[in-house]
């Protein structure tokens, strides 16, 4: 769009770029490339724009920060984009998530990978005596901390995947919960019954 067509809008502003509209109620959205996809809701094609450190924003943000479990960060974030156009929102929900009183009294106390999320990186391909081989790692990840634990993974298979959990629980002690991408590994993991 040229630049008769945004007027009062500098280009230093982070609305420069969005296209932005008033609505009937006198609401300022955007429009933006999801204008057209007309199978989605009004508010995610158009979502209303909102300063980002406006009061208003803040109590948003830690409502839908409590509403999803005081989840990290990435969660807030995908919510708040089906409706709400923040600009720097990352950043928004950073010092929302500060202000928080639940997790400041608990998190501290949680001891490192408590909470987890795992993926797998590879493959890699090895030499084992002559034979080239290929391996995985199950990239462990802290929710709280960012701490960060690699086992190896000698295949795909869901038994490969179960032991490499059960090194790393042996190793930094059971995690209450794990989250993954729901692989198929991961799958079989959660629902074979095994002996520990």
């Amino acid at each position: 769009m040229n630049d008769e067509a945004k007027p009062g809008i500098d280009k230093t502003s982070p609305l420069y770029n969005t296209d932005p509209f008033m609505d009937e109620m006198g609401i300022l959205r955007v429009n933006g490339r999801t204008a057209n996809a007309n199978h989605i809701p009004f508010d995610a094609r158009f979502p209303i724009i909102l300063p980002q450190q406006h009061a208003i924003t803040s109590l948003l943000l830690g409502h839908y920060h409590e509403k999803y479990g005081h989840a990290n960060r990435e969660t807030v974030v995908n919510e708040v984009r089906q409706r709400l156009y923040i600009p720097f929102l990352r950043a928004a929900v950073d010092r929302a998530m500060k202000n928080c009183q639940r997790c400041k009294t608990f998190t501290p106390f949680l001891r490192p990978f408590t909470n987890v999320g795992v993926d797998y990186l590879g493959p890699i391909d090895i030499t084992n005596l002559r034979r080239n081989e290929k391996r995985y790692v199950a990239v462990f990840t802290c929710l709280v901390t960012r701490a960060v634990h690699l086992e190896v993974a000698y295949s795909l298979s869901t038994e490969s995947c179960i032991m490499a959990i059960r090194r790393f629980v042996c190793r930094r002690g059971p995690s209450t919960e794990i989250f993954s991408d729901n692989g198929t590994n991961f799958q079989g993991a959660c629902t074979q019954k095994y002996t520990s």
